[in-house]
C-alpha cells in the first residue's frame, strides 16, 4: 500500500527526499506484523507536534527516573492506527524527515519525532521497560542515556552488540528512526530473545561505548554544522573521524566547551586532521594556551588564504571560529 499523495512535505523537499519518505513508509509498514501495534516516540522538549491529536490522550509517558528529567520532559509513546487510515503515521514521517534533513528554518539541536516502535506488549509495559533503559550505570554513577534521540541511535547502532539490542528493546519487536539522509534505520530484537530482559542482562556498555556516549553531544553538533554546510554526514568513517577529533582536542589541547571542541573538529574535517601539526599553527595555539586563552582563539590569526594554502580540500567552506 503506497503512501497517500497528500503527505505534507515542506517546499524545500527534493524529489530524493520524497522518494526516501515513500521508501520509509513501505519499510515501516513491512515491520508491523499481525496483532502487533505501532507507536511513535515523541520527545516534547522541543515542542509537541501532536499535542492536539485525539490519540494524545492515550499516549503513555516513558517516565525516566533520573535527576536530570522532569515529568514535562518525559518522551512518550503515541499509539498509531492502521496504515492508510491514520494520517498521523504519514505526518510523523514527513515531520521527522524535515527534522532529520534539517529542513526546518530554525534548525534545532534535537529531534521531537524520535522514531517508531513495533510491539505486541501493552504500552505501559513497554514504556516502563524503556524508562529503565534510559538509566545506564557507569562506575558508581547512574547516567542518563537519551537513547530515544535518533542522533544518539545513529552513533550507537554500529557498536551495539546483539545482546545489547535485545536488552534495549525488551518487549519491543523493533525500533526505527530516520537517519540524517532521510533513510529509515531499524534495530530489531532477535527471535530467540525473551520479551522481558532483566536490568543486569546485557545492559552494560564497555569503555569504548561509554566514551562514544560522552562525546555524542559534540559529535552531533559538529555533524549538524557540516550538514547545514551541505556535506554528506551519514558516512560511518566521517562519524569515526569526528569522534576521534573531539577526543584528540580534549586530550592534546584541553578543550572542554562545545564551541572549542566543535570548532577543532570542523578544522580537522575541512582543513585536514593534521592542521594543528603545522608548525606556525601549533605554535600559535600553544602560545594562546600558555596565556590562559583557548587554543582555538589562535586560529583567528590565520585567514582563509592561509588555510587554502594548506591544500587539503576546497576552501569555500573553511570553518570559522563561531559555530
Amino acid at each position: 500500500m503506497p503512501p497517500r499523495v497528500e503527505l505534507d512535505l515542506s517546499e524545500s523537499a527534493t524529489a530524493a527526499a520524497a522518494a526516501a519518505l515513500a521508501a520509509s513508509y513501505e519499510r515501516l509498514l513491512a515491520l508491523v506484523g499481525h496483532g502487533q501495534s505501532l507507536h511513535a516516540v515523541i520527545d516534547p522538549v522541543l515542542g509537541d507536534p501532536f499535542q492536539a491529536e485525539t490519540a494524545r490522550s492515550a499516549a503513555v509517558a516513558i517516565a525516566v527516573r533520573h535527576p536530570e528529567m522532569k515529568a514535562a520532559q518525559f518522551p512518550y509513546l503515541l499509539p498509531l492506527g492502521d496504515f492508510g487510515r491514520d494520517d498521523v503515521i504519514d505526518r510523523s514521517l514527513a515531520a521527522s524527515l524535515r527534522q532529520a534533513m534539517r529542513g526546518d528554518e530554525e534548525k534545532p539541536q534535537g529531534r521531537s519525532i524520535c522514531g517508531w516502535v513495533v510491539t505486541d506488549a501493552a504500552p505501559g509495559v513497554l514504556a516502563a521497560h524503556l524508562a529503565e533503559r534510559a538509566r545506564l550505570r557507569v562506575g558508581q554513577e547512574m547516567k542518563l542515556l537519551r537513547f530515544w534521540d535518533p542522533r544518539v541511535l545513529d552513533l550507537l547502532q554500529a557498536s551495539l552488540k546483539p545482546a545489547q539490542v535485545d536488552a534495549l528493546l525488551g518487549p519491543a519487536r523493533s525500533w526505527s528512526w530516520l537517519a540524517r539522509d532521510g533513510s529509515l534505520r531499524s534495530i530489531a530484537r532477535s527471535e530467540s530473545a525473551a520479551s522481558h530482559v532483566s536490568e543486569s542482562n546485557g545492559w552494560q556498555f564497555d569503555s569504548l561505548q561509554v566514551r562514544s556516549l560522552f562525546q555524542a553531544e559534540h559529535v552531533n553538533r559538529t555533524l549538524d554544522v557540516l550538514q547545514d554546510m551541505g556535506h554528506a554526514v551519514v558516512d560511518a568513517d566521517l562519524v569515526t573521524r569526528v569522534a576521534h577529533l573531539i577526543g584528540r582536542g580534549a586530550k592534546e589541547w584541553g578543550l572542554e566547551t562545545d564551541r572549542d571542541q566543535v570548532t577543532y573538529a570542523l578544522y580537522g574535517v575541512l582543513v585536514g586532521e593534521g592542521f594543528d601539526r603545522v608548525e606556525d599553527v601549533r605554535a600559535a595555539m600553544a602560545e594562546a594556551w600558555a596565556e590562559g586563552m583557548s587554543p582555538i582563539d589562535a586560529l583567528d590569526r590565520f585567514d582563509e588564504q592561509y588555510w587554502t594554502r594548506l591544500g587539503e580540500g576546497p576552501r569555500s567552506d573553511a570553518p570559522t571560529r563561531t559555530v
